[in-house]
């Protein structure tokens, strides 16, 4: 479900979508930088629908989608940071890579 969306002077247009309980853990999601959402808070979302357009808004240099994941959100984004570290801790394939380059 489309918990919340909003326009943030870093992130642009941010949407969050809420996953409920994934194995017991409280799941959401973060979209941002899109160029616009077609999708508002409240409504229900199915796997594969178009939520909304990527784009560069906010402090995008460039136009790609910045996704967030939160276990357990909470105030103070404590587990933003766990959650980057377990991400990092497991790597990213080589595709997903920031900082991979194609030849």
């Amino acid at each position: 479900m489309v918990t919340r969306a909003y326009y943030n002077p870093a992130y642009g247009n941010r949407l969050f979508l809420s996953h409920g309980r994934v194995d017991g853990v409280r799941v959401e999601t973060a979209f941002n930088h899109a160029t616009r959402y077609l999708v508002r808070p409240g409504q229900r979302v199915s796997r594969g629908q178009v939520i909304g357009l990527v784009g560069r808004t906010g402090w995008a240099t460039g136009c790609h989608l910045h996704l967030m994941v939160w276990l357990e959100w909470t105030a103070q984004q404590s587990n933003e940071l766990a959650m980057t570290r377990f991400i990092c801790s497991r790597g990213v394939p080589e595709a997903g890579r920031a900082d991979a380059r194609r030849v």
